[in-house]
């Protein structure tokens, strides 16, 4: 009763928010008007480039378009149009994506969910302040997650390999990050992770070809453009590692030297094998769930960027663990802790520190204050990532330690096989 309420009112809220950003979707004043003006540039031969600025860790890296060529290129139809025009289809994607991966995700689910919780989990994604934040700014967000769920489908139901490396492949081609989750391909029997891998790399083989025939700035954005922001940038928006460690430094008058990216770059490979062992134990569909969720779980935490949009990641991870959380757990109270954090709109909490006068901070108290205050939104990634580990090592214990054995004395006096219990 009361989810049915609920989902009444965020319904009706929704709809009164998409028909008003339908109505004046203003893509030239949010992101979105970086993306359409890439594709101008490209439409026209030009480079969608800005040069990025000197090292290091220059907040200008993120001032121009930031993506691969491909997504400008695929906005490239829509340049007949007024940017306005333009939005308004984009945002239609972005319904129909996000649609898409509660239905995919709710496919994916290991055990098969029960309706109520399928309740639940819509009216997580209606009211989702992450989900809000992507569709605001007519973002890409939402077209990844939904080639990220595909690939997460893909990889638990053991179905399909090849579609499922193809279209993170193609995720890739369009955000780069997404290559992160690929490790989770190898909790996949030997056949099915050799198809995946054939499909994820002949996507990328032909995404990569694509890309140089597209734009002669193939290989600057790689070489130049990437690398600029890859490390983190000192930037209050940035919720990542990086991001928060960034923003203190520079808050004291601090100008980290460039192999501080390289030290994120490296713990994000740490993280990431660390993870993807503590998932893999667990035997089974269980397993390559919790693969996955981690994957995607550590990617923003670690990432140089990590702008609250990039946060709808965690619809997916949630929807993932959902058949495996047990209402009050300790890692239910993480995952649906984590994810209500990583929803706080840290805009708010910043103009707070300002007004307070703890922007920058002086003193030890102070700034004490001003990194809980700022990690905000990490915190709730970190608990999301925690509920999988909890997750693992429960699952993976259950495993060791077996089945409990009774024996049974027949009445001839011989033991018969031990009957396998609970655990």
């Amino acid at each position: 009763m009361l989810v049915g309420l609920l989902i009444g009112f965020f319904v009706l809220n929704d709809l009164t928010v998409a028909v008003t950003q339908l109505i004046a979707p203003h893509a030239g004043r949010v992101d979105f008007h970086v993306y359409f003006a890439a594709a101008q540039a490209l439409a026209h031969g030009r480079s969608p480039y800005i040069s990025p600025p000197p090292c290091c860790f220059n907040p200008r890296a993120m001032i121009g378009y930031t993506y691969p060529p491909l997504f400008a290129f695929v906005l490239i139809p829509l340049t007949r149009l007024s940017a306005d025009d333009a939005g308004r289809i984009w945002l239609a994607v972005n319904y129909l994506s996000l649609v898409g991966v509660l239905l995919i995700g709710v496919r994916t689910a290991r055990p098969r969910l029960a309706p109520e919780t399928v309740a639940w989990l819509a009216l997580v994604m209606l009211a989702s302040p992450q989900i809000g934040a992507a569709m605001y700014g007519i973002q890409v967000d939402p077209l990844v997650l939904l080639l990220e769920a595909v690939f997460a489908w893909s990889v638990v139901t053991n179905r399909v390999p090849v579609i499922g490396g193809v279209a993170l492949a193609l995720a890739v081609c369009i955000k780069v990050s997404p290559i992160l989750i690929a490790p989770a391909i190898f909790v996949l029997p030997r056949d099915r992770a050799l198809q995946a891998l054939g499909g994820l790399a002949s996507g990328l083989v032909a995404g990569g070809l694509a890309m140089l025939a597209i734009s002669g700035q193939t290989v600057y954005y790689f070489t130049h453009v990437l690398p600029s922001f890859s490390g983190g940038v000192i930037n209050q928006w940035d919720r990542s590692l990086p991001g928060v460690v960034l923003r203190t430094l520079g808050s004291q008058g601090m100008h980290p030297a460039s192999g501080l990216g390289t030290t994120f770059l490296a713990l994000e490979v740490v993280a990431l094998l660390a993870v993807w062992v503590a998932c893999s134990r667990v035997p089974g569909a269980a397993g390559r769930v919790l693969t996955v969720a981690g994957l995607l779980s550590v990617v923003p935490i670690f990432q140089g960027v990590t702008w609250d949009h990039h946060l709808i990641v965690e619809v997916l991870v949630l929807i993932l663990l959902a058949p495996l959380l047990r209402a009050g757990s300790p890692a239910w109270i993480l995952a649906v802790g984590g994810f209500l954090l990583t929803g706080v709109n840290q805009q708010i909490v910043d103009r707070w520190l300002a007004s307070r006068g703890v922007e920058p901070p002086h003193g030890s108290g102070q700034v004490i204050l001003f990194i809980a205050a700022a990690s905000i939104d990490l915190i709730g990634m970190v608990a999301a990532l925690s509920a999988v580990l909890v997750l693992a090592k429960r699952l993976s214990l259950r495993d060791t330690v077996g089945p409990r054995t009774i024996p049974v004395r027949s009445d001839r006096g011989r033991h018969i096989e031990p009957h396998a219990g609970s655990g």
